[in-house]
């Protein structure tokens, strides 16, 4: 249980590695309280500032959390959520009992969009513009531009309570065969963080994504803004993992 203070490793990762492994190893249960700070110092041979950066980094890894004025605390575990899932984001978190809204916040026909740098020829699109929240928490805001010739009157359907792959598939018919998505780490600005509630600075992760239905290449195209939520995202690896990863459900 003893730092090594001779190691390049700093004291606070040190700190919080082994906190973390006592964490799985006593089996402490939501809600227990950890040892205050000065307990944790004198456990481990350290200043104040190394225990408080190893307990930062805790809280961000949703290990711990903690409550002013009271102390530190065992989070409760955040469900491991299939987002790139084939049955799509509603039925992945239903999947988890965990209930997903969403919020149409606007639809639109536009003559461009900011994925697409080249558009030739140039196409009309449907915009759509959802914020989605988990348990009530805003956690995604999605701009999603799909070609007007796919999927005509889709801006009249019903989507506060029903998922577009849904729609996309019962309705017209059409599926997501491949494409390609990108990974951005990016700071919340203006809109999006007023929209996702969030500071400006915080930082989220950006997906872009641009998909081919069946008969339409590159003709469903998303923007994914995600903060800090009540869960973690994850997805599969194998043999088939670019497949599974393309093939993005919305």
């Amino acid at each position: 249980m003893a730092l090594d203070f001779t190691s390049p490793v700093p004291l606070y990762h040190q700190v919080a590695e082994r906190l973390r492994q006592q964490l799985k190893t006593e089996r402490w249960e939501p809600g227990k309280q950890l040892p205050g700070e000065h307990d944790l110092c004198r456990q481990f041979g350290v200043t104040r500032p190394t225990v408080r950066q190893a307990l930062d980094n805790l809280v961000r890894e949703g290990l711990i959390m903690k409550r002013r004025g009271k102390g530190t605390f065992v989070a409760e575990p955040r469900p491991a959520v299939g987002f790139f899932s084939m049955v799509g984001t509603t039925a992945a978190f239903a999947a988890k009992r965990m209930k997903l809204e969403t919020k149409v916040l606007g639809a639109e026909q536009v003559t461009g969009t900011p994925i697409l740098e080249d558009e030739s020829p140039a196409r009309t699109w449907l915009h759509l513009e959802r914020l989605r929240s988990v348990q009530r928490q805003p956690c995604f805001l999605e701009h999603t531009w799909i070609a007007s010739n796919c999927m005509p009157g889709l801006e009249v359907a019903e989507l506060n309570t029903r998922s577009l792959y849904e729609v996309m598939q019962q309705r017209f018919n059409l599926h997501v065969v491949g494409g390609v998505q990108r990974f951005y780490a990016v700071a919340a600005e203006g809109r999006t963080a007023e929209r996702l509630g969030c500071k400006k600075g915080a930082p989220l992760l950006r997906l872009t994504r641009i998909l081919d239905l069946n008969g339409h290449p590159a003709s469903f195209l998303v923007e994914l803004f995600v903060r800090e939520g009540p869960f973690v995202l994850e997805t599969q690896l194998g043999r088939n993992a670019d497949e599974i990863g393309a093939r993005v459900g919305a």
